[in-house]
């Protein structure tokens, strides 16, 4: 599982990237997720109906950063579980619970999507519906990425630091709450961890295997 969590990680780093591209493509203010900050409802609507395509290509990319950072979970499970098992089981729940409201929010937005690539431009979303779901995937991943950070065996300066910055995404989820400017930030701080954790877990992966020595 631990390997497991390694790929997982790699591959949320690689989703990064596809989704920094297709952003760097867009006009400055564009936002696909327009469920992460309270907006008018011609300003929800007008990125899936104006760049359906693009939007299309951007929640692929999150959807498999979505894959990936839930097989980091594992990683982070397996390798926390022996030492505080009880926090382990909760990041695990929580990461769960997160996985799921991020893949039902990608598959809304996408519907959206297709629907305005076909010529049916999206009038009437449900935006309530929208809120909430978004917000259970972001308390669920500050409930997550805190367990787990409390819970992941600090070894090392990679182990040391990749627990550190799992800590970013409960604090910024906070602080987003008193600077409405650092909403737009959480998506990022998720994935802050993720190269380190590839690395980290890689190594711990090695070094459970009988005969290779630490």
């Amino acid at each position: 599982m631990l390997r497991i969590g390694a790929a997982g990680a790699s591959l949320a780093c690689l989703s990064v990237g596809a989704i920094g591209l297709v952003m760097r493509a867009m006009p400055a203010g564009i936002s696909f997720q327009p469920s992460e900050a309270p907006l008018s409802l011609a300003e929800f609507v007008r990125p899936t109906n104006e760049h359906p395509a693009a939007a299309l290509c951007f929640f692929a990319a999150d959807s498999t950063l979505l894959i990936g950072y839930f097989a980091a979970f594992l990683g982070l499970y397996a390798s926390s579980s022996g030492r505080a098992p009880r926090l382990a089981a909760l990041g695990l729940a929580s990461g769960i619970l997160m996985a799921a409201a991020d893949a039902v929010e990608n598959t809304i937005y996408a519907n959206y999507a297709f629907g305005a690539l076909q010529g049916e431009p999206l009038v009437a979303p449900n935006t309530t519906m929208l809120y909430w779901v978004t917000g259970v995937k972001e308390a669920s991943a500050s409930a997550a990425f805190l367990a787990f950070a409390l819970a992941t065996p600090a070894t090392g300066f990679l182990g040391g630091l990749a627990s550190q910055l799992l800590l970013l995404t409960p604090l910024v989820g906070l602080l987003s709450l008193i600077y409405p400017a650092l909403v737009h930030a959480r998506g990022w701080v998720l994935c802050a961890p993720m190269p380190f954790l590839a690395i980290w877990l890689w190594r711990q992966a090695r070094h459970a295997q009988p005969g290779v020595s630490s």
